[in-house]
């Protein structure tokens, strides 16, 4: 990546590639990850089986599995930054209100999704998913839009990593005293969140879309943003884009595992070697993506998954308000009643999901999107 002044215009075109990855880490929200599990569950071979439906479930602490999509979406999400704004190396007072709005929103519809319309103000939940997709790409977009090189923004992608790393090191909880500050009892950033937060976390000791690992969370949304400018830079053919993409993302895989025994992959501490490694992955999924759709021109059975990406928060809230696993049961209902018994809940919930991307198709279709 150039390290020159770059000026990164509002696109010509809209990167289908962008709306396919971010439709395929949606896809595995509303539904594929309990698909990938019931099939895993049909398997003959019991330890392929539990092998399978552990990867998709998310590690208790340290260490990372395949049903990581979380980081996937916040690099998107950083991408869209430099896909659609401009830098000019200083923060415009409409941008800025533009910025909070959309961050309140998202706190807001994270509140929404937590359950405040269950008046429980007391246990509300306040940090979410969406909290810190928010918090962590204005923080990003700040960074992007008053700093006008790819190298700026590398640098302050690496500071961001190296202080955090550091302090999650050397900082121990008050409350903690000789407990590993890379523990929930003992990390700084846990024991800010539980101070702070109190009965509104997710957990007693920590919250995983906590205040502090949002900021660490910045450098993720940042480094989408340098990519997004990257592929939007002329003077790079794609097969440059795609080397350089799998090869600095395949390298931060590397700086990670070797960092592991120092920093452990966390991504309820969102630490440093994480970003590096769930990033450096995102990186890999996008090219694969980028090279299918953008330099192959193929998207033959992938569309829907644009219809999901275009629609995504839509999608997230659907999922979670509306029961289409009652819907399938009244179509495929009968049917089940001749199949055995094991059968059954896959094919409900393959039922499911078929009738919410097929509603998110047919909203792509008319035009229908929900933005914030």
């Amino acid at each position: 990546m150039s390290n020159t002044d770059l000026q990164v215009p509002a696109p010509k075109k809209r990167y289908l590639s962008v709306d396919m990855v971010r439709g395929f880490a949606m896809a595995f929200v509303v539904g594929g990850v309990t698909l990938v599990k019931d099939f895993a569950g049909l398997l003959p071979w019991k330890e392929l089986s539990d092998f399978i439906i552990t990867q998709w479930t998310h590690a208790p602490w340290d260490g990372i599995r395949l049903g990581e999509t979380f980081t996937l979406l916040l690099f998107i999400s950083g991408m869209s930054v430099a896909l659609h704004g401009k830098s000019t190396g200083k923060l415009e007072k409409a941008t800025a209100k533009k910025l909070l709005y959309r961050t309140l929103q998202l706190i807001l519809l994270g509140m929404v999704y937590n359950g405040l319309f269950n008046f429980d103000f007391a246990n509300l939940r306040y940090c979410s998913v969406l909290f810190r997709i928010g918090g962590s790409v204005a923080l990003a977009s700040i960074i992007f839009y008053k700093t006008t090189t790819q190298r700026a923004r590398i640098l302050w992608v690496a500071g961001i990593l190296t202080v955090y790393g550091v302090l999650s090191l050397v900082l121990v909880a008050p409350d903690a005293a000789g407990a590993s500050p890379l523990t929930m009892e003992g990390n700084f950033g846990c024991w800010l969140d539980r101070t702070l937060l109190g009965a509104h976390c997710y957990a007693p000791l920590y919250d995983p879309e906590g205040i502090v690992g949002t900021i660490a969370a910045t450098s993720t949304a940042l480094i989408g943003a340098i990519v997004g400018g990257f592929i939007t830079d002329e003077r790079y053919s794609d097969n440059k884009r795609l080397f350089v993409l799998i090869g600095v993302g395949f390298a931060m895989c590397v700086v990670a595992y070797l960092l592991r025994g120092i920093i452990p992959v966390n991504k309820k501490l969102w630490s440093s070697t994480y970003v590096l490694m769930l990033t450096g992955v995102s990186m890999m999924i996008f090219a694969a993506f980028y090279c299918i759709v953008e330099k192959w021109k193929f998207t033959f059975g992938l569309k829907w998954l644009i219809s999901l990406g275009r629609n995504s928060i839509a999608a997230y809230f659907v999922h979670r308000i509306f029961d289409f696993t009652a819907a399938s049961k009244f179509f495929l209902g009968g049917l089940c009643r001749y199949l055995p018994s094991y059968m059954t809940t896959p094919l409900i919930d393959l039922g499911a999901f078929v009738l919410l991307v097929g509603l998110f198709c047919f909203l792509d279709k008319k035009k229908i999107y929900f933005k914030v």
